[in-house]
């Protein structure tokens, strides 16, 4: 059986996933895969992207800002 993790988030009442995600956010690596995360933000560009794209269709939107950090990080990783 493996140990469990001792820490300041130890005894806190959340969720298990929250936990995760805010051990991965004192990491520095993106909340939702475990992927190196932007600095900035918490997530990886690739998840970013997803997020992004998400919102969109929940919200419906058809343009899109294509000044957003999302795609200007998607667009200098390419390079």
């Amino acid at each position: 059986m493996s140990r469990k993790i001792q820490d300041d988030l130890t005894d806190v009442k959340m969720s298990r996933q929250r936990k995760w995600q805010l051990r991965r956010r004192e990491q520095m690596l993106c909340e939702a895969c475990g992927e190196p995360a932007i600095k900035g933000c918490h997530r990886c560009v690739e998840c970013l992207g997803k997020a992004r794209e998400r919102a969109r269709k929940r919200l419906g939107c058809k343009r899109r800002y294509q000044n957003a950090k999302s795609y200007q990080l998607e667009k200098d990783g390419e390079d």
